[in-house]
């Protein structure tokens, strides 16, 4: 299959006179290309439209004897939208700046050529579709390592480094959730074009379905761990939080009966002061009343169980 990078009006008529189905992949889409683009190939002016305009929610639009699919890939950590038109003829991409995983998908075509018009359109979405699955793979690992940070590092505050992983995740599943659901009506609408009929489309079509579908299990799965990880930093924290109030409590305990008792025969009452005059008396009201209040705190932290913890 004929592989255009350039919108070059003799080629591709010549390609169309001799009924060649071909790709023709841009990405410099501005408004002078669709503009042309929409003269060579008789486009809608709707679909036109869209396509100066990206930015747009994924999406199908039937527009009879031609298909306008909004679709994304990513490229590294960004999110690329592509503009998918289908004809029985040709399929059509534009996009703007670099897209390796279209470029690969160029070389591919190169080497082994496609075997139907079906299958040229399975590989351009399928390569689009299954670039998310190595950045997902990373995504998820990010996830585990947050996870069991949560669980050994209560004292470290991961929260904004699960609430920015979630974000990221978010912006992928704001368009992989909605291509699951557009393709599911878009395989059907993609069938019914000239020259796209019969089982095999019907087959390839299935098949970026089910990718999706998994990519889709795959990004709720990791939202639903960030959500998990949250709630045990949480409860990390606050388990870190009661074990001190408990050290504070138990000094506070200690010292209450001491406060009391030296705050007592410190105070210069008449009786006190001629009653309470030799060392003897000092060594059983003074010491022996702190080591007797000692003795009760720590008999009773001992029936509680305090020490076992």
């Amino acid at each position: 299959m004929r592989t255009l990078t350039d919108l070059d009006a003799d080629t591709i008529g010549a390609l169309r006179g001799r009924g060649e189905f071909f790709w023709l992949d841009l990405h410099a889409a501005d408004d002078a290309v669709v503009q042309e683009l929409g003269e060579l190939f008789a486009f809608d002016e709707l679909a036109m439209e869209d396509s100066r305009e990206f930015g747009q929610r994924p999406k199908v639009d039937d527009y009879g004897d031609h298909v306008l699919l909004v679709y994304y890939g990513i490229e590294g950590q960004e999110l690329v939208e592509v503009h998918v038109y289908v004809t029985g003829e040709a399929i059509v991409t534009l996009r703007r700046g670099h897209c390796g995983t279209l470029s690969a998908a160029h070389d591919r075509l190169a080497q082994v050529d496609a075997r139907s018009e079906e299958e040229a359109i399975y590989r351009v979405l399928d390569a689009l579709t299954d670039s998310f699955l190595p950045r997902l793979h990373d995504l998820q690992e990010e996830v585990a390592d947050l996870q069991d940070e949560a669980l050994e590092y209560g004292e470290r505050d991961i929260r904004p480094r699960i609430l920015e992983l979630r974000r990221r995740i978010g912006r992928i599943r704001h368009v992989v959730v909605p291509q699951l659901d557009m393709f599911a009506q878009a395989a059907g609408t993609l069938d019914r074009l000239p020259g796209l009929s019969g089982d095999e489309a019907h087959q390839y079509f299935r098949d970026i379905h089910d990718h999706l579908f998994r990519i889709a299990a795959s990004v709720e799965s990791s939202r639903d761990q960030l959500g998990t990880a949250l709630e045990l930093h949480a409860s990390a924290v606050s388990e870190r939080a009661g074990a001190v109030t408990e050290r504070l409590t138990l000094i506070a305990t200690i010292f209450l009966p001491l406060t009391f008792v030296t705050g007592f025969f410190g105070m210069n009452f008449g009786w006190m002061v001629a009653g309470i005059d030799g060392e003897g008396d000092f060594l059983l009201y003074g010491v022996g009343g702190i080591a007797a209040s000692l003795g009760v705190l720590l008999l009773s932290f001992r029936r509680s169980g305090l020490f076992r913890r």
